[in-house]
């Protein structure tokens, strides 16, 4: 299995702010943390900050940045940061600490240029991994004192297959439902019927997903 394959699919679907608000739309109807810290921002200003990972000299391949606009108005604005991992990871809260510091910059911004960061770790591993787990040590490590980035974990095996294929958005909603099921094509396969009618063409659409596994 070639993990590599599921972070350039999910740059490739998600990369479009459109399919990044509809995920984010799919998930947060179950996951109350991802909700919670989605709650103060407008999806519909989200903004794409290309080529953000060539400055911290990551492939970065699914590693997606984005500018958001604040729901109280003006030009306040948040720093969102889409990380995917295939397999629990260590190190990922150093990573996005790093990617706080180095990424999440408003270039345009000469007052201010660092955005505070919602951090959203996507997962679609077959392990058991809580990464919130570390997130809240870190709190009672250092007294309750909040790090510079909000975390949320999305791990796609919680999200519900009714509520993707009821969205309006089909490319984000298989694009969400073939990056769940990247690890069991059976169940994948079986799925097929309902994702053609979702796409609402022949199979061979369907087949550029499947390109997925191998």
């Amino acid at each position: 299995m070639n993990k590599r394959k599921h972070d350039g699919f999910l740059k490739y679907v998600f990369s479009k702010p459109v399919n990044a608000k509809a995920l984010f739309e799919m998930a947060s109807r179950t996951n109350k943390n991802l909700a919670d810290i989605l709650a103060e921002v407008d999806l519909d200003t989200l903004e794409e900050i290309p080529e953000a990972f060539d400055e911290v000299g990551e492939r970065g391949e699914a590693d997606l940045a984005f500018k958001v606009k604040a729901l109280a108005g003006g030009e306040m604005r948040f720093g969102l940061l889409l990380e995917h991992k295939s397999s629990p990871s260590n190190g990922i809260m150093s990573q996005i600490g790093r990617y706080a510091i180095n990424v999440m910059v408003d270039k345009g911004n000469a007052k201010y240029p660092w955005l505070p960061t919602k951090a959203i770790v996507v997962y679609n591993g077959t392990d058991p991994w809580d990464p919130l787990a570390q997130y809240r040590n870190i709190h009672a490590m250092y007294n309750g004192r909040v790090p510079h980035f909000e975390f949320a974990f999305v791990n796609l095996a919680e999200l519900d297959d009714e509520i993707c294929l009821a969205h309006d958005n089909a490319e984000a909603a298989i694009g969400a439902i073939t990056m769940k099921y990247a690890f069991d094509m059976a169940k994948y396969e079986s799925l097929l019927p309902e994702i053609e009618k979702k796409l609402g063409s022949s199979s061979t659409c369907v087949g550029g997903f499947a390109t997925l596994f191998c």
